[in-house]
């Protein structure tokens, strides 16, 4: 699992963010989260039944 922050310096730095563009990039990195834990789950289960 991660993080990811976005800030800086300049207080109006995303006064100009596209906000659906960002909310599409952090469900897709949401989506990549989940889908990694499925996998790493998948991976223990399948080596326990072995």
């Amino acid at each position: 699992m991660g993080l990811l922050t976005l800030d800086a310096l300049d207080p109006a730095r995303f006064d100009d963010i596209d906000t659906a563009s960002l909310q599409a990039f952090l469900s897709l990195t949401a989506e990549t989260v989940s889908v990694a834990e499925r996998i790493e789950t998948l991976a223990r289960t399948s080596g326990a039944e072995r």
